[in-house]
């Protein structure tokens, strides 16, 4: 499915792929997060990268894609990047590296001192935020400040959020499934934003049908009229929504 006209959705992934650039987009990996729980005496098996490797095999081999960007958070831990997570995330571009050129990553709130892990990469490129053509990747953890405002984009990818949709069956079992978002910016000036789901298999997501405007994680969510975004999902293949507005309770 086409999300404007310039990405595609990657068959039922938390993938875009931007075929003018060759470049597929992902977003909120959290890496590390089963050490950090474990730390916290839950423990449970380390398959997050693993499943993680498999599920980009398969994104790179359904796309032409010779680029790679992380829209932030690679990492979970906050204040550092632990012993654990330096070694998953080397693993990772090894793993990359062997189906594309370049990896883009813009840091997210999570990915303090992830450039100790990266700087032996001459093919990964660390920035607060990207803008390639008319688009604008950020993580989403900050405001559009006015620097930013200035900038000539049309389109602001962002992750952070986690977007998910919560179902209900008529005997009342729920589900919830990781959605991408996407519509107007604003209004006056034609941009257009997308918010990426979390790629992560320990990201339950943020229901989009039962947030407002104010709990928001994003502050450029905050800022915006969520309600006129259109969801679309991911499960066993991709549902399309109508406007948030029209899912909430």
């Amino acid at each position: 499915m086409q999300l404007f006209e310039k990405f595609k959705i990657v068959g039922v992934f938390p993938a875009l792929y931007w075929p003018e650039q060759e470049m597929v987009v992902i977003s909120d990996l959290h890496l590390g997060l089963e050490g950090l729980l474990a730390q916290s005496g839950i423990m449970m098996p380390h398959f997050q990268l693993d499943a993680l490797k498999e599920e980009l095999q398969a994104i790179f081999e359904e796309t032409a894609a010779s680029t790679l960007l992380i829209n932030g958070d690679v990492k979970h831990e906050f204040s550092r990047t632990s012993f654990s997570e330096r070694n998953e995330i080397l693993e990772l571009l090894q793993c990359v590296l062997q189906y594309v050129d370049e990896v883009y990553i813009v840091k997210g709130n999570h990915d303090n001192y992830i450039y100790y892990a990266v700087q032996e990469y001459p093919e990964v490129l660390l920035e607060d935020y990207f803008l390639i053509d008319d688009v604008l990747f950020m993580h989403g953890h900050l405001e559009l400040d006015l620097t930013l405002e200035n900038v000539d984009f049309r389109y602001i990818i962002i992750g952070n959020e986690h977007p998910a949709i919560s179902l209900q069956d008529e005997v009342g079992v729920k589900a919830k499934v990781p959605c991408f978002l996407y519509g107007p910016l604003d209004i006056e000036s034609g941009r257009r934003i997308i918010v990426l789901p979390s790629i992560s298999k320990l990201s339950s997501g943020a229901d989009m049908n039962d947030v407002f405007e104010g709990d928001f994680l994003s502050p450029i969510l905050q800022r915006i009229d969520v309600g006129k975004l259109q969801a679309i999902g991911l499960a066993d293949e991709l549902l399309e929504f109508p406007a948030i507005e029209r899912l909430r309770g």
